[in-house]
């Protein structure tokens, strides 16, 4: 987990930069909690993945990475666990997150992030747990969060007295009340946000997210030498993805680097012909652009296709309906396998399961590839992967269904 502790810790060193000029909140809602049980939930994306050590190990490193800092006297920012707790539905065929009741036992509570790591704030969940509210769950909040027990059912004036005394706890904790000329978090300026070595984080990120899911005779990675003098179609609808590939929540990045010009810059002045094609869109049922990218592939030495999702399909408030790639992908995918005779590499960028299984079956695809929303350095690590600048992992987080999962 030290990658996942030097990111957060760059991200609270940013944030205190931010806020030093009155640009940013000291609390942030991070981190998502819950575990990615279900593969249709469209927050799963803000999550590690599935199993409960990996998210508790996660957690614990990210709560450590925000909050800790080289000042132990304060707090460097606060953390905010959530949502708290049995929170994995948006709205799904009828029910939504507000009318949804969870069913658990007591051994499924995360403790990690409170107990260990000594989280500062914790948000609850929208949803019902054991027909009890989430806001209102007196075991959940009290006895599990607080470790003390409310002595009455209604808001009165000690309840709202409490409340504040915590407040300026958390406030007294960040030195808000302290001279800022003897803080070290409150001389951090401009200078320490996007660093050299904030990016070399943020790409190490994006790559390691990258995993190699099928490699038939080593067709991948490319190298550049036995390309000189030959085409690569980059058949789209992620190819040129940017602000899409970041994730559900982001704010403003330095830049912003797509698959696609992360390819062209790799192999710039190597006298190969990269040309693009965006066959379709992310799940637009047109199919007015088949024609030309598959003319475009059937003319190319190398075709790499780039798929996957996006926040149309997955997102707060938005479940999957299905876990397959969507239709008008899989069409394209279908055609262009009958056409292109060298194997076609696949690339396939969500932050959910899906079922793989017909690219994986079919001996036209030599290799396939999935991967997160990568952020600022999506591009150039798939590019780095591709052009063997960098060696894929070989294990998910989460288990890749068939799609008959969902009507089991």
């Amino acid at each position: 987990m030290r990658l996942v502790y030097n990111i957060t810790s760059v991200i609270s060193t940013e944030t205190r930069a931010f806020n030093n000029k009155n640009r940013a909140g000291l609390n942030l809602f991070t981190p998502t909690v819950n575990i990615f049980r279900d593969p249709q939930w469209g927050r799963g994306q803000e999550t590690p993945g599935e199993a409960p050590f990996l998210t508790s190990e996660y957690v614990y490193a990210l709560v450590q990475g925000l909050q800790r800092g080289e000042d132990e006297h304060y707090l460097k920012i606060t953390a905010d666990c959530k949502a708290y707790n049995a929170y994995d539905l948006e709205n799904w065929i009828g029910t939504d997150r507000f009318h949804f009741d969870a069913k658990i036992s007591d051994q499924d509570l995360v403790k990690k992030c409170i107990h260990d790591a000594h989280v500062a704030s914790i948000m609850c969940s929208y949803n019902t747990i054991n027909d009890i509210p989430s806001s209102a769950n007196q075991f959940e909040i009290e006895m599990l969060a607080r470790k003390e027990s409310l002595d009455n059912k209604t808001i009165v004036e000690k309840d709202i007295d409490r409340a504040l005394e915590r407040t300026f706890n958390v406030l007294t904790r960040l030195g808000w009340f302290d001279p800022p000329e003897q803080q070290f978090y409150r001389q951090l300026t401009k200078a320490d946000d996007d660093t050299p070595q904030s990016r070399k984080l943020s790409l190490e990120s994006a790559q390691d997210s990258i995993i190699l899911l099928k490699n038939v005779n080593r067709s991948m990675p490319l190298h550049i030498d036995p390309l000189i003098n030959k085409k690569i179609a980059l058949i789209e609808p992620t190819a040129n993805a940017t602000e899409s590939m970041q994730e559900s929540y982001f704010g403003k990045t330095p830049f912003l680097i797509d698959p696609g010009a992360a390819i062209k810059a790799m192999t710039a002045g190597k006298l190969i012909d990269v040309e693009f094609m965006n066959g379709c869109k992310i799940k637009d049922p047109d199919e007015s652009g088949f024609s030309v990218a598959i003319e475009l592939a059937r003319s190319a030495d190398i075709v790499i296709l780039f798929g996957g999702l996006d926040q149309s399909i997955e997102g707060e408030s938005v479940d999957h309906t299905s876990i397959t790639v969507p239709d008008i992908q899989l069409s394209l995918i279908r055609q262009l396998e009958k056409v292109v005779r060298s194997p076609i590499h696949v690339v396939i960028i969500s932050d959910s399961g899906l079922d793989l299984t017909y690219i994986r079956d079919s001996p036209q695809f030599g290799s396939l590839i999935w991967m997160g929303y990568g952020g600022q350095s999506d591009g150039l690590a798939i590019s780095n992967v591709v052009f063997d600048q960098y060696n894929p992992g070989g294990r998910l987080p989460i288990t890749m269904y068939s799609a008959s999962y969902v009507d089991d």
